[in-house]
């Protein structure tokens, strides 16, 4: 190959074809992961809202189910041990012990989204964007995972099985 300039000549025409193939792969996988990722980062801002609304809705009910708990608590610890209101209380305990551990999870979920989310920053600052889409890909699992774990918590928190 000769390079005068800014035009290059090649000797033979497999040398042209690998020359303009490695770059032309290059460029092609560098658009493809940036592509993904933009993709990526769209379904990411959707979970996101996803997971605000279902936010929302359990800051709404929640106080007011905990709220109805320690009344109807209150209400046993007053009356005459029995076997009906006993099983009453067990299911109450039972409720209470489900949304500690919902927000538990919730809890850790966020703290491991948080850390995932720095790292993203760092790694997009730092223009690593192989390592910026797999951190996207963890966080898109985290989203999907706080989404179902608020899903189970909202099912449980409109359950009337008391």
């Amino acid at each position: 190959m000769i390079s005068i300039g800014s035009i290059m000549f090649f000797s033979t025409p497999s040398e042209a074809a690998t020359g303009n193939k490695e770059l032309s792969d290059g460029k092609e996988i560098s658009r493809n992961i940036s592509n993904k990722l933009k993709n990526l980062q769209q379904e990411v801002k959707k979970l996101n809202e996803e997971k605000d609304l279902l936010n929302q809705k359990i800051k709404e009910l929640y106080p007011k189910k905990k709220q109805l708990l320690v009344k109807q608590l209150k209400e046993l610890e007053k009356s005459n041990y029995s076997k009906i209101n006993q099983d009453k209380l067990n299911k109450i305990q039972s409720k209470i012990g489900i949304y500690k551990e919902a927000i538990s999870i919730n809890k850790q979920l966020k703290s491991e989204r948080k850390k995932l989310w720095e790292n993203y920053k760092k790694q997009m600052e730092n223009e690593n964007i192989k390592s910026a889409y797999q951190t996207l890909k963890l966080i898109r699992q985290n989203l999907e995972n706080t989404i179902l774990n608020n899903k189970e918590f909202l099912k449980s928190l409109t359950a009337d099985n008391l």
